[in-house]
Formats: C-alpha cells, structure tokens, sequence
C-alpha cells in the first residue's frame, strides 16, 4: 500500500504520511471549508485508518450544522478577544476597563455620595 493513499478505496479522505513525520495524517475537503489537514498522532497504519474516518465524519457534521470545521486553539481565541476589544475601546464603542480597585473607590464614593445626599433631605 502507497504511503500516499488510503486503504480505505472510496474514501472520502485522504490517509498520508508527510515527509520527515513517523505519524500518519489525513485531509480532505469540505464545500465551503476548504481543505482540511489534521495529524492523527499514530504511528499505527490500522488506528490511523480508524482516527481518519472518525475525525472525517464529525467535521462533516459540523458543517451540515453551521459550525466552523477548523478548531482553534485557546490561545488564539483570547489573541482574537483582546484585539476586539482594544478595538472597541479604540473606537470609543466601550470605556477603558478598570482594576478592582478602581471599581471598588468608584463605588465607594457613590455609597458615600448618596449616604450625604440622604442627610440632607
């Protein structure tokens, strides 16, 4: 069997090895996600064949639920947040986020404010 192929013949996806890695791969395409590539993590030809099928099929429910196929990781999801959101402080759309402290004297002169303002009437 080619290193290059599944061994699965009218699979909708394609089982490889990539030059240089002793894991087995897979990819193939989605209408309207484009080519997907995943690494199996397996050494293993037989669980490779298994994790390729399986990861196949999830991706295509996915898509046929709306969702995005590409997973992305943490740390990319908060690089994406906070640059949305120094764009809205930016664009003057939010004010510029306080410490705990801050909050904590910001309310503390208003409970003080209105206990004065009580006083008085």
């Amino acid at each position: 069997m080619d290193k290059h192929s599944s061994s699965v013949v009218s699979a909708p996806y394609n089982v490889f090895k990539q030059t240089g890695s002793a894991n087995w791969s897979v990819r193939f395409s989605i209408p309207g996600q484009g080519q997907i590539r995943k690494s199996l993590g397996t050494r293993d030809r037989h669980e490779a064949e298994k994790l390729a099928q399986r990861f196949y099929y999830e991706s295509l429910l996915k898509a046929e639920s709306g969702l995005n196929v590409r997973a992305k990781s943490i740390s990319r999801i908060i690089q994406d947040y906070i640059a949305h959101m120094e764009a809205r402080v930016a664009q003057a759309r939010m004010p510029r986020l306080r410490t705990h402290s801050q909050n904590m004297m910001v309310a503390a002169r208003q409970m003080a404010e209105k206990k004065a303002v009580g006083h008085l009437s």
